[in-house]
């Protein structure tokens, strides 16, 4: 509770310095919820302080390291899925999550793929498709995004056809197995996933 309440207030705290020693000292207890809280506060430090070197720093040092500081990757994956949305933000939630994007947290991979909201349109500028390119390869990324992926950009293959191909058919490579397996989480990317297929079959060379 207290840690939802200080991410509320940290914007309006004027020393920085203050919440500095606040976020390191959440991360040296070997407690997961602290470790994990350090990263999302440590993320929501440096959109309020884009220009922060200590932030900036910190942040660096923690994307690097995903041997020792997995867990606290977990908060700014999730804090840069639920920022997304945020135009401002953009350019700082691409970065964490490219930097995230070889995880092999299952968490972490969790939490990355909820930058695609249920029942949303992806909308596929330069910085989601740089996103999206960089996460294609990690299976784990891939299965938890599926359904939400798929739903939100198939209304945009006249414009992404040979993204939206690559996305499919990476799908289609994780999921082969599960797609005809009626009772799995890929039940429901089949019925796109046909639709898709079909459209870009239509398509002239190269798409078809």
């Amino acid at each position: 509770i207290a840690i939802v309440y200080i991410s509320r207030i940290l914007r309006f705290i004027p020393d920085k310095k203050t919440v500095q020693v606040w976020i390191e000292k959440l991360g040296k207890k070997e407690n997961d919820f602290r470790k994990q809280a350090q990263g999302e506060l440590l993320f929501l430090y440096n959109l309020i302080h884009p220009n922060d070197v200590w932030g900036g720093r910190q942040l660096e040092l923690m994307l690097e390291d995903q041997t020792n500081n997995y867990i606290a990757q977990r908060g700014i994956a999730f804090g840069a899925s639920k920022n997304w949305k945020f135009l401002e933000h953009q350019d700082l939630c691409k970065k964490c999550i490219i930097a995230l994007s070889k995880t092999s947290d299952p968490i972490t991979q969790k939490a990355v793929s909820s930058i695609f909201p249920y029942g949303e349109k992806v909308t596929l500028n330069i910085s989601m498709k740089n996103i999206i390119n960089a996460i294609l390869p990690n299976d784990g990324i891939v299965t938890h995004s599926a359904e939400n992926l798929v739903k939100g950009v198939a209304d945009q293959i006249n414009l992404e056809p040979k993204l939206i191909g690559e996305i499919c058919h990476r799908i289609i490579e994780v999921g082969r197995d599960e797609i005809r397996n009626y009772g799995s989480r890929y039940s429901m990317v089949a019925e796109p996933l046909v639709k898709i297929c079909l459209t870009l079959h239509r398509m002239q060379s190269p798409y078809r």
